[in-house]
């Protein structure tokens, strides 16, 4: 559900089992993040299988509802097994499934899973248009750049200038070749045939469509699926060339459980905690006022008393947010993600419009500007800048624009990143305790390609993938130990404590009684 544009959300994290009393809830609720777990790493292959055999054997028809979270759920149903009534089944998916997945793995259980595998399917469905409409142009410059790269001796005969001018001019034809045709070419003139060439290979056009005077970008986020084909095309590039090819749709590759969300509906179904029978058992009782004669009665608005007392009710019986230590309670919206081990509990506070108002005028405190923006609500006497050196080793080098030649400086390094998250620690626990079959299973893997483009590369990578969970069940078992998220809930933790430190360090640069503004200018 969308967060109420009249208040704002925020995230309060604790441990899981803190909050959960109940051991048979605990138990209920690891075993469901494990289930969703399972059944997201095959409806993922399958999907991936989908998209490559309708790009090689369909000429790329049957993409339209790619993004669609309703009809992403089709491929969670026909990986999974279910206990009520027969899902629908798409044709096209359930072709591909017998082809290259039927019978090759032992089907998980979705009992109490339908809401939670449309969660499953929301954030799928975003996360493939994302990469889509953000990373397609970034591919256009890689497949640019591979198809125009000159050989090793060429390239070193260049001089410093004509390198810096061949690496503008590929920037500029790379943008050409999501140019709209009413706008003029940037790039010279020698490279505009290979553009008029590429522009046709990739068909951008027919996947646009009517350009209507708006950039490619628009079209990019508004039909994602039409240039499935283009990215498939441009992979298929890459690795002929023997360069790293882009995934085409979201794959889960890591085997340790990643978050699964969790509301009132889910933890009902789940924990068979009798709320929808009670609620309907009322309703019949009590007719609702408002509701029509005949048919369905109407929804519940989102802040309905009747539905809040519900949702507390249902998450009472679940949670014990004041043993977990969370403050403000009442600011709970009834609705967590976990992955066994940490809890991420969705709080609302409630909103002010009018302070909003008058923090739209002021000086900005917090974000990223430019300096004109901040030009605009201000003048840069105002501000006391801190400049900002980011690099591999070190990440941040502060220095004080006041006197940047006396002033101490503030340095925050990889190293001591890595040592105030305990990396090499938390690897080296990690190398111990896996067992010889699971490095040997890895090892393995490694030999294939999880983002081939072709049907049958991929195909070769899904198949020995199932294979060697099948035939090794101490994979699933090694990663699915609690010790890995255990890991990850204390990286995090660790993770704001460094950078923690790092901004008390920068503030210190600004000295007390200063009533000029701390920026820091990259």
């Amino acid at each position: 559900m969308a967060p109420d544009p009249g208040r704002e959300a925020y995230t309060v994290c604790c441990t899981l089992a803190r909050a959960v009393p109940d051991a048979a809830h605990l138990e209920a609720i690891r075993d469901a993040v494990r289930r969703t777990h399972r059944c997201t790493l095959l409806a993922t292959e399958l999907l991936n299988l989908y998209v490559r055999d309708r790009l090689e054997n369909h000429d790329g028809t049957g993409l339209e509802r790619l993004f669609d979270a309703n009809w992403l759920l089709k491929a969670f149903q026909l990986v999974s097994q279910g206990h009520g009534k027969a899902a629908s089944v798409e044709p096209g998916l359930e072709s591909v499934f017998d082809a290259h997945m039927r019978d090759t793995f032992d089907v998980p259980s979705r009992k109490g899973l339908t809401q939670t595998l449309m969660y499953e399917c929301v954030n799928l469905a975003a996360v493939g248009s994302t990469n889509v409409w953000m990373h397609f142009r970034k591919r256009v410059l890689a497949y640019t750049r591979t198809s125009l790269a000159l050989d090793d001796d060429a390239y070193g005969a260049l001089s410093r200038d004509e390198r810096r001018r061949r690496k503008l001019a590929l920037l500029q034809v790379a943008e050409d070749v999501g140019r709209p045709p009413h706008e003029s070419r940037r790039s010279p003139v020698e490279f505009h045939a290979w553009v008029d060439a590429q522009r046709d290979l990739l068909d951008l056009d027919t996947a646009v469509g009517a350009w209507d005077g708006k950039p490619l970008l628009y079209h990019l986020k508004a039909r994602p699926h039409r240039f499935v084909r283009a990215m498939h095309t441009m992979s298929r590039g890459q690795h002929d060339a023997g360069r790293r090819a882009s995934a085409l749709f979201p794959l889960r590759r890591s085997h340790v459980p990643r978050h699964v969300r969790f509301d009132q509906q889910v933890l009902d179904k789940l924990l068979s905690l009798g709320l929808r029978s009670k609620r309907g058992k009322n309703s019949k009782r009590e007719p609702q006022v408002g509701a029509p004669a005949a048919g369905r009665a109407p929804k519940r608005r989102r802040d309905d008393p009747s539905l809040l007392a519900e949702k507390a009710e249902a998450f009472a019986s679940v949670l014990d947010l004041r043993a977990a230590g969370v403050h403000r309670r009442a600011h709970f919206a009834f609705a967590f993600t976990t992955d066994g081990v940490s809890l991420h509990l969705n709080m609302e506070r409630p909103g002010n419009g009018r302070a909003k108002a008058a923090r739209r005028d002021a000086t900005p405190t917090r974000g990223v500007h430019s300096i004109d923006a901040l030009r605009a609500v201000t003048r840069l006497e105002a501000l006391h800048v801190i400049g900002l050196d980011p690099g591999k080793v070190e990440l941040v080098h502060a220095v004080d624009a006041d006197d940047p030649k006396s002033s101490p400086s503030v340095r925050y390094t990889l190293a001591q990143r890595r040592r105030d998250m305990r990396t090499r620690q938390y690897a080296d626990e990690v190398l111990r305790s896996k067992p010889a079959a699971v490095g040997d299973a890895e090892e393995r893997l490694s030999l294939l390609d999880s983002k081939s483009p072709t049907l049958a590369g991929f195909a070769a990578f899904a198949s020995a993938r199932r294979a060697l969970m099948r035939e090794r069940p101490e994979i699933e078992e090694f990663y699915a130990h609690l010790d890995f998220r255990d890991r990850r809930r204390k990286t995090r933790i660790k993770t704001q404590q460094s950078e923690s430190r790092l901004v008390d360090r920068l503030r210190a640069m600004h000295p007390e009684g200063d009533p000029r503004t701390q920026v820091l200018a990259y």
